[in-house]
């Protein structure tokens, strides 16, 4: 709940609500107020606000829009009245509580997911652990109504219910047996990949498989006719689905893509933390490094919580391992500087050869020492790696520090990206209220997020790049391109944000020269990366900045149409082709095709008059320099361009006919490729 939203609202119960897509919402924020249902879409422009009860009589719902199609949706009981005044500030304030109600909500989420990693990792006997795993799994997605896992039987080869949330009839679903491709779980079991199914429909097709016995015993269960959502994952031990999680939702908005994500995760610590029970079951008699085990855990965790950063949970790992061991942090520089590129080079040469993202491997640094390398992976990307001397022969300790170390380094290493993408995702916000500002008080305020001075011109730079890597290792790249012209130019260069293959900048430079100076630094020191640059013209003041990002894509397209990397290209050095770039390509080619098309029709047998004219216009009308580039007498020279003028009905020595020949010719050379 964010307290500041419930004193502005005088502690009266409230939901709030956010648009995740065009007709869903996600219920973000909450005071004391249990209706279910999300709110209803209806169509509103841009700073309007509008009051609905949704069919919901004991409340009503009061929907604000804002730019970009972000709409915020403020549910109060029916009986409550809202002054214009609360009006206006709710839709000033509400973004930022709305920014602070996800950010609790993510802590919440990081909170729990360490506390149900802790409950789970601190169980060694393979019973208990997997009667514990679907009530920790409840907690890590609390929007779940219903829970079941399922365990394969090697013996029986089908899928058993293993345990069940509190609402289900554990023994009549305990007589089920569910086979590989039978239903959702056995089609996810099959198949090894999570999935998500939002609505009945879904649901129903994709059960329509299964047994008749099995439906019975499901139905005597518990009633899943109302389910909205389900969401199910596999839990695999050495690449080999052993579980499968199910989530079930009844009362709620139906699950995301977000909570998919966040099951698969946990599903993959599940993943650990099976294996390594597996191993302690099979090792009973070591007490001490089960204990041992246990403190590892603990204070990791521990200092995890407490958010001192991953330079401390390092310095307790190496305290706790014996050894000293760098990190390298893929999305940043590294942590310990003297590792380098090399490292994701051998990793990728390893997926090159058919091994798993996350096979640890032996790499020789540049002074020839051979270090051993353990990928830290959340799902499909490498986040980082943990490396040390490959002399250590690691012990059964020591290995166990390994593996209770590198899934909170993975925890960590993901809080950092994401601390990474959300600074971009609020600079592209604020970039794009610049850019749709509409007076100095909203360009000043815009500017001041971006911490831009407006005494200073800037250029607007986008870069597009290019990897030939593993998609794996893609992110990776582009993050490395950012942090590298990061450092290549300092305080001078501010990045908004990326999309895709492009990076959108703004340089803070005197000059043309100085900005095209520091971009050609940028190429010749990144040789190894296909990149190419647009740059916009100079904004002298803030509201300039639109025109110079506007001109900077435009220069882009040009380098695009001409299939140029390496290069940058200034929107003032593009010419006359400035008044073409706002004609869509279809105009140009038709005023092309309708020049052309008389001499092509009636010259059918004759292929040299488009080639004539087109010489003729290059050598700026020149008889004898044009006789000479085709190489033909001046006197065929006249009977070609009388033919182009007789089928063209045109004088070229009309000086409006020539112009619209010459502007013809150059579409054709430079802007369309054939007619």
């Amino acid at each position: 709940m964010s307290i500041q939203l419930a004193h502005l609202l005088e502690n009266i119960p409230y939901q709030l609500w956010k648009q995740i897509s065009t007709h869903q919402f996600k219920q973000i924020d909450n005071n004391s107020f249990s209706v279910y249902e999300p709110p209803s879409f209806f169509p509103l422009n841009t700073n309007d606000i509008a009051y609905t009860d949704g069919g919901l009589k004991t409340s009503k719902d009061i929907h604000f829009q804002y730019a970009h199609g972000i709409r915020y949706v403020l549910r109060i009981p029916s009986f409550h009245r809202i002054s214009n005044d609360l009006e206006n500030k709710l839709f000033e304030l509400l973004p930022f509580f709305a920014h602070k109600a996800m950010e609790q909500t993510q802590k919440k989420l990081l909170q729990n997911l360490y506390d149900s990693i802790n409950a789970i990792t601190s169980i060694t006997n393979l019973d208990e652990l997997l009667s514990k795993i679907i009530d920790t799994t409840m907690k890590v997605i609390p929007e779940a109504d219903v829970g079941v896992l399922w365990v394969y039987d090697e013996q029986d080869k089908c899928l058993k219910v293993r345990k069940t949330s509190s609402l289900v009839d554990d023994v009549t679903m305990k007589s089920m047996k569910m086979k590989s491709g039978e239903g959702m779980i056995g089609t996810v079991f099959q198949q090894g990949e999570a999935k998500i199914y939002r609505t009945s429909s879904e649901i129903f097709q994709a059960s329509a498989n299964m047994s008749a016995d099995n439906l019975s015993y499901l139905e005597k269960a518990y009633s899943f006719t109302n389910v909205k959502s389900v969401l199910c994952a596999p839990v695999k031990v050495q690449q080999k689905t052993k579980c499968v999680l199910i989530l079930y939702q009844f009362h709620r908005v139906t699950f995301d893509e977000p909570d998919l994500e966040l099951l698969k995760t946990f599903a993959n610590q599940v993943s650990i933390v099976l294996h390594n029970t597996n191993i302690f079951e099979a090792m009973q008699n070591q007490n001490q490094l089960l204990q041992k085990r246990a403190e590892i855990h603990e204070r990791l965790v521990q200092l995890s919580l407490l958010n001192k950063g991953i330079d401390f949970i390092k310095q307790a790992f190496e305290e706790i391992i014996g050894f000293s061991c760098s990190l390298v942090d893929a999305f940043n520089y590294s942590i310990d500087q003297r590792e380098s590129l090399y490292i994701v080079d051998r990793h990728l040469e390893n997926l090159n050869k058919n091994e798993t993202l996350n096979t640890p491997f032996f790499v020789h640094s540049p002074n020839n020492d051979v270090y051993q390398v353990y990928p830290i992976i959340n799902l499909n990307t490498c986040l980082g790696y943990l490396i040390f001397d490959a002399k250590i022969e690691l012990s059964a300790t020591q290995r166990m520090v390994l593996e209770q170390g590198i899934p909170l380094l993975t925890l960590e290493f993901i809080h950092r990206k994401t601390e990474t993408e959300n600074q971009f995702k609020a600079t592209e916000e604020a970039f794009q209220h610049l850019l749709l500002a509409e007076t100095s008080a909203e360009l000043r305020r815009a500017a001041k997020q971006l911490r831009l001075d407006d005494t200073k011109p800037v250029f607007s730079l986008i870069f597009e790049v290019s990897f030939d890597v593993n998609p794996s290792f893609t992110n990776l790249y582009m993050q490395r391109f950012i942090n590298f012209i990061q450092h290549q130019l300092g305080n001078q260069l501010t990045i908004l944000y990326t999309q895709d293959a492009f990076i959108v900048t703004l340089l803070h430079a005197s000059s043309v020269k100085e900005t095209e100076t520091l971009v050609l630094k940028i190429f010749s020191d990144a040789s190894s990366i296909k990149v190419r640059t647009g740059i916009g013209t100079k904004a002298l003041r803030l509201g300039q900045i639109g025109k110079s990002y506007k001109e900077a894509y435009k220069a882009l397209n040009q380098l695009q149409e001409k299939s140029i990397w390496q290069q940058s290209l200034n929107f003032k050095d593009i010419g006359i082709n400035q008044l073409f770039l706002s004609q869509p390509e279809e105009e140009i080619r038709a005023f092309v095709n309708d020049f052309f098309d008389p001499l092509i029709m009636s010259n059918r047998t004759d292929t040299h008059l488009c080639e004539t004219l087109q010489v003729y216009m290059q050598n700026n009308r020149s008889i004898s320099q044009t006789a000479e580039a085709l190489h033909i007498h001046v006197n065929t020279l006249y009977q070609r361009l009388h033919k182009i003028e007789s089928c063209l009905q045109i004088s070229l020595k009309n000086a409006e006919d020539a112009l619209k020949a010459q502007l013809a010719c150059y579409l054709k050379e430079n802007w369309v490729t054939e007619i």
